[in-house]
């Protein structure tokens, strides 16, 4: 077998010029990195600055020029995530379900845009149209237990229980160890009067989410209420109360 070569630089002296260099070129890499980013970065903070500023109207022409350049580089894909995002970041305003509408324009079968559009009308208790919104989410398995979650809580709004209590059944069988789907089960057993079961879920809940959610103690207090356990309810309301306490202590 012939032996190979093996380049060896033992002059210091070269090894920090050959350092130096390699330093030089990642440094003008990174710069054209950023000088690529820094367009988008001003274009977004804009819109960001304008909607805090509740500025809507120089909001949504700085959104709109923030989503040329979105085209420009990423073509639907990334116009879609940008629509998705700015009408999550809207909130409970009525221009959020213009953004979904113009997101699942370009991808019909979007789940997490019909997710947050079902999730608006929850919020504001139109529980039929939230159904709708939900029930037209084919794609994007990953956000599905969500999905099924918030159907859940459409179904109980419109007092359709066994339906909800399906569709939180079909969250669980996703993910068994999903807290929130335990605990959107509990509530729906809580409403057809199934105490034990609610509490029994009640606890995997809390277990599951290793005691550190507050109001997971407060659903479970008020069941308690509702069976005439009034000693425990006190119990974990001032759970409640303790985490809450410590959640303000550690927030810089």
């Amino acid at each position: 077998m012939i032996a190979r070569p093996v380049l060896v630089i033992s002059d210091p002296v070269w090894c920090l010029v050959l350092l130096v260099t390699a330093v030089i070129s990642l440094s003008a890499e990174i710069g054209e990195l950023r000088d690529l980013q820094r367009p988008f970065d001003v274009a977004f903070n804009k819109v960001r600055t304008y909607r805090a500023a509740h500025e809507d109207e120089k909001a949504r022409v700085a959104f709109e020029e923030f989503l040329k350049m979105e085209r420009a580089v990423g073509g639907d894909d990334s116009v879609y995530i940008a629509l998705r995002s700015e009408g999550h970041f809207c909130g409970d305003s009525p221009e959020a379900m213009s953004y979904y509408d113009r997101a699942l324009a370009l991808k019909p079968d979007s789940g997490y845009a019909h997710l947050y559009r079902g999730e608006w009308f929850l919020r504001h208790k139109q529980f039929a149209q939230a159904v709708v919104a939900l029930d037209g989410a084919t794609g994007d398995d990953f956000c599905l237990t969500e999905i099924y979650q918030a159907r859940s809580d459409a179904y109980i709004g419109l007092n359709k229980l066994d339906w909800a209590l399906a569709n939180v059944n079909s969250a669980i069988a996703i993910d068994p160890q999903n807290y929130c789907s335990v605990a959107a089960r509990a509530r729906v057993y809580a409403k057809m009067r199934k105490n034990d079961l609610a509490l029994a879920d009640w606890n995997a809940t809390i277990a599951l989410a290793k005691g550190e959610v507050p109001s997971f103690y407060e659903q479970r207090a008020e069941l308690y209420d509702s069976i005439n356990e009034t000693d425990r309810a006190h119990k974990d309301r001032a759970t409640a109360a303790h985490l809450k306490a410590l959640s303000k202590v550690f927030v810089p």
